[in-house]
C-alpha cells in the first residue's frame, strides 16, 4: 500500500529473528513506473496493457451482498498481506465493489502468459491450477483453489499481484465443476485506493 500512495502504517512489523529484507522506495517505483509508461516497445507501462473497454462500475449498481457473503470476503481477504493492511472499513468498501461471476466446468479463468486485471475470492466450487514449464510444452496441475466446500474455512483467493504489478500470470487457472467468484477489477481497486487516501488528506 505504500507503493500505492501515502498513508500511515496500519501495523508495526519488528523482527523476531535475523534476517534480512528486500526494499523498493516509492519514489523509485513511480520514476521506473513512469518510464516504462512512457516506452511503446511493448514493455509493462500501464496504458499498454490495461483493459480495454473497462469502465469502473459504480457502487449503487452492484447488487449487495448478503452478511454471511461480507464476512467470509472478510475473513479471506484478511489472509492476503496486501488486504491486511487496510482497516476493517476500508476492506469492506473494497468488498462492495466486488463482482460475482460464474464458471462452467472447463472455463478458463485466465491463462498463463496474459497480463492480469483480477483478483478472485472462491465462495463456491474448486478451480485447478495449471503451468506449463515450457513454451508449447502440456500443462500438469499444480494446486487447487476451493471455496464453499468445508463448512467455516475461508475461501481461497487468487491473483491478487493483478492489483499491483502489470505482469503476465504464472498459471492457467480452470473450473473443475460449476464454481462462483468474487471478482476485483485492477481498475476498481486503483479508484478506491486513490479515493481512500484523498479522504485520508481531508481529514
Amino acid at each position: 500500500m505504500a507503493i500505492l500512495g501515502k498513508s500511515g502504517r496500519q501495523a508495526t512489523v519488528k523482527a523476531r529473528s535475523d534476517g534480512s529484507l528486500w526494499r523498493l522506495h516509492r519514489d523509485d517505483y513511480m520514476r521506473i513506473k513512469a518510464k516504462r509508461s512512457s516506452q511503446d516497445d511493448g514493455g509493462f507501462g500501464i496504458e499498454q496493457v490495461e483493459e480495454e473497454g473497462y469502465v469502473v462500475p459504480r457502487k449503487e449498481i452492484i447488487p449487495s451482498k448478503d452478511p454471511l457473503t461480507i464476512q467470509m470476503l472478510e475473513a479471506s481477504m484478511s489472509k492476503s498481506l496486501l488486504f491486511a493492511q487496510l482497516r476493517p472499513d476500508q476492506r469492506r468498501s473494497i468488498i462492495d465493489l466486488m463482482e460475482e461471476q460464474r464458471f462452467r466446468p472447463g472455463d478458463i479463468v485466465y491463462r498463463q502468459a496474459e497480463y492480469g486485471h483480477r483478483f478472485y475470492v472462491v465462495s463456491k466450487g474448486d478451480f485447478e491450477v495449471m503451468v506449463s514449464r515450457e513454451t508449447g510444452s502440456e500443462p500438469h496441475c499444480v494446486h487447487h483453489y476451493t471455496g464453499g466446500i468445508h463448512p467455516n474455512q475461508p475461501w481461497a483467493i487468487f491473483g491478487e499481484q493483478a492489483l499491483l504489478f502489470r505482469k503476465p500470470r504464472g498459471s492457467t487457472v480452470r473450473a473443475v465443476m460449476e464454481s462462483t467468484c468474487y471478482v476485483l477489477h485492477r481498475q476498481t481497486f486503483k479508484a478506491a485506493v486513490q479515493q481512500m487516501f484523498s479522504y485520508l488528506k481531508k481529514n
